[in-house]
């Protein structure tokens, strides 16, 4: 047996589904690509992407009204905010760099023990 003889796995994602067919006795991988419409998309995804924004929603609520000045972190959240709206393309890129760190210089030692999820600037 080789490839296209085994099952096919589907793979959701974004433009998917993608299916993975699975060779019985073969090393390879291929992938067949078909683009969803935009219906199944929203089909698909509208209510997990609905359930996330109103969690960002309550997040920004409790955020603003706790008391403190805001950090480095709810400054780089309001960024990446912002990179959302319009038409434009990438926005999960534009939302990641949002959070990156710019530089290109290693440091020679790290400011803390753990990840923070957003660039301090410092």
């Amino acid at each position: 047996m080789g490839w296209g003889d085994g099952p096919l796995l589907p793979l959701f994602g974004i433009g998917g589904p993608f299916y993975l067919p699975l060779p019985c006795n073969h090393s390879d991988v291929y992938f067949v690509h078909e683009r969803m419409t935009r219906q199944q998309v929203l089909d698909l995804y509208f209510l997990d992407a609905r359930h996330k924004l109103v969690e960002l929603a309550a997040f920004l609520d409790r955020a603003e009204r706790a008391t403190g000045k805001d950090d480095f972190r709810l400054q780089a959240f309001r960024a990446a905010l912002s990179k959302l709206a319009g038409k434009k393309k990438h926005k999960a890129r534009a939302v990641l760099l949002a959070f990156s760190d710019p530089t290109a210089k290693p440091v020679a030692k790290a400011p803390g023990k753990g990840a923070v999820g957003a660039f301090n600037g410092k």
